[in-house]
């Protein structure tokens, strides 16, 4: 299995901000920091660096990139329905999105490690919480019973929630591929779903095999129990896959093979 990493420091250390809903508010910078801050996390943030994609470009491979706010954000509900009324209503000052996102309480946020991230990359993202909080007010704690934290997970792509959810909130810092001996064609079949929302076009949450040779198309969504054991052939190797949901969670079960 190959995989494309949301690598770097400057990467990860935007996803962090959107989490904290530090860099938009600056509520609690020293000016050293946010100087520092600015410096790591500013306009050349989307730039490649040593050859690495940018958050965008790797969100546009797995092709998630549609459902982002500004590239690399999943907005609640709550959050969608306050930037669409301040779009509607152009007399109404604009603000930036974090101003709809809640802070962390006392400044402390909790995470922990989805049992699929490598020890390597446990230890680095360790490393840039260690970074943000010696130039902020913010306290990172590692907890697995804390009622409100952070579930860093190898997902499709590079994203997050804005500010602090209720319950377990997700950080997605990967993304997955199959790949097949030259000559191979892959083939998936999704087995079980659970808490997916089916509807026509599967807007809610799915899993989509990129099967087509075009990434930039629509493969077929995945999200009914009777689309459950099709067999789909992949016409490109690697082959990603790609699973999305707004709920808080949904779990696809799914099996591979080449031929």
């Amino acid at each position: 299995m190959a995989r494309i990493w949301c690598r770097g420091l400057m990467m990860m250390i935007r996803i962090l901000l959107l989490l904290t809903v530090l860099f938009d508010s600056s509520f609690c910078l020293s000016e050293k920091g946010r100087i520092a801050l600015t410096k790591v996390a500013g306009p050349d943030l989307n730039s490649v660096f040593g050859g690495v994609a940018s958050i965008e470009e790797v969100n546009r491979i797995e092709g998630i990139d549609e459902y982002l706010y500004d590239g690399d954000m999943i907005l609640t509900e709550e959050q969608l329905s306050a930037l669409e009324s301040d779009i509607a209503n152009p007399s109404r000052a604009k603000r930036q999105i974090a101003q709809y996102a809640t802070r962390w309480t006392n400044n402390k946020v909790y995470y922990f490690f989805d049992a699929n991230i490598t020890v390597p990359n446990r230890q680095y993202t360790r490393t840039v919480l260690k970074y943000l909080q010696q130039r902020t007010c913010l306290s990172f704690i590692e907890s697995t019973t804390a009622a409100t934290r952070i579930k860093v997970f190898p997902g499709a792509g590079c994203y997050s929630y804005v500010g602090m959810l209720s319950g377990v909130q997700e950080l997605s810092l990967a993304s997955g591929c199959m790949v097949a001996p030259a000559g191979k064609t892959i083939q998936f079949r999704v087995t079980a779903l659970k808490d997916v929302r089916c509807g026509n076009g599967c807007l809610y949450s799915s899993i989509e095999p990129r099967i087509l040779l075009d990434k930039a198309m629509t493969s077929p969504r995945i999200c009914c129990s009777e689309q459950l054991n099709t067999i789909l052939a992949s016409n490109h190797n690697p082959a990603p896959i790609v699973a999305y949901s707004l709920y808080l969670r949904s779990t696809f079960t799914y099996e591979y093979r080449y031929l």
